[in-house]
């Protein structure tokens, strides 16, 4: 009798111990949070962490619009001169063969940040975004979509943000935007990454977070 009640009480016990592991997971997350935003906050004491989620999460949106309809331009305000190259090239591949893979996302949530750091002078933020999305199959030269997968897909990304250590957070400004950063134009750009109309660079995070690594 004793061993089967003890073979009875045993899942309640486990569900007690997955429920005590994801609450402590949970604390720990949090609390490593707060480690990062009272570093940053240090030099930058307008940072919000609530807005930077936000942005991230329109980065994602715009980066998915950019790459469905293959604009190139638009991505040089989002992304540093290494990821926005890597973007590039990609984009011009798929146009040259006529045939892109695009993740169509449809739903971006619970943004963590998982690291920060200084190096040199850059600041990198790393976090962690739960995305849903669907994977498509679009020929550019028409814009029409040959496949579609049948069910959406939600997993991990895991990205990394960089801005120079001298730019300080602007409230109510998002970093998500496609207008310049410096002159608030419309986005148009050289062939070197900078503002036709008041020649500040775009690229690098020179006057905001940029996406430097998904």
């Amino acid at each position: 009798f004793f061993l089967a009640s003890i073979r009875l009480q045993m899942p309640i016990f486990l569900i007690i111990y997955l429920i005590w592991l994801s609450i402590n997971k949970k604390s720990k997350y949090k609390k490593k949070e707060n480690e990062f935003i009272n570093l940053i906050q240090q030099s930058d004491p307008n940072f919000d962490i609530k807005s930077f989620k936000e942005n991230v999460k329109k980065t994602i949106y715009s980066l998915n619009e950019c790459f469905t309809n293959q604009d190139i331009e638009k991505l040089m305000v989002l992304e540093s001169s290494s990821m926005y190259e890597i973007h590039k090239k990609n984009i011009e591949i798929s146009l040259e063969k006529d045939i892109q893979i695009v993740y169509d996302c449809t739903d971006v949530s619970d943004v963590k940040l998982t690291k920060y750091k200084v190096e040199g002078t850059k600041e990198v933020l790393g976090c962690c975004v739960w995305v849903t999305y669907i994977k498509l199959t679009i020929r550019p030269s028409t814009k029409q979509v040959s496949t579609r997968a049948k069910t959406t897909t939600t997993s991990p990304l895991y990205l990394e943000f960089i801005r120079s250590t001298n730019v300080k957070t602007e409230k109510g400004k998002d970093f998500a935007t496609q207008c310049c950063p410096n002159c608030g134009a419309v986005i148009e750009v050289n062939a070197q990454g900078k503002c036709i109309y008041c020649n500040s660079l775009i690229l690098n995070g020179e006057h905001s977070w940029v996406l430097n690594e998904a």
